[in-house]
């Protein structure tokens, strides 16, 4: 899966360093991420990765919507996955009481 993202290098004149900046494009959430969130990173499919890396004239903007349908699904995990310290094949297991967990994208 790609996401949409721009990247940026400021160079900073007093520190004399390079500050790299990297941002993921958002944008309405489709059916299936509108349960979790109000927003989504736009997602984009392999067809749409020349446009948005300017390989070819298509108008990037058109690309600046939700994901098709099929493409997420979403199922209930741990809550463990809330804390970075935890890792493992593990987090990604379904959990059968959903009031208890926190929902995982594929």
């Amino acid at each position: 899966m790609a996401l949409a993202g721009l990247w940026e290098v400021w160079h900073d004149p007093v520190a004399a360093c390079a500050v790299r900046t990297f941002t993921i494009v958002t944008t309405a959430a489709n059916e299936v991420m509108a349960r979790v969130h109000r927003r989504m990173p736009v997602i984009l499919e392999e067809p749409d990765w020349p446009a948005w890396l300017g390989e070819t004239a298509r108008d990037p903007m058109a690309l600046m919507r939700p994901a098709a349908g099929g493409i997420l699904h979403l199922w209930p995990v741990s809550r463990k996955v809330n804390n970075p310290a935890n890792d493992g094949p593990d987090l990604l297991e379904s959990v059968s009481q959903p009031e208890q967990s926190s929902l995982s994208l594929k």
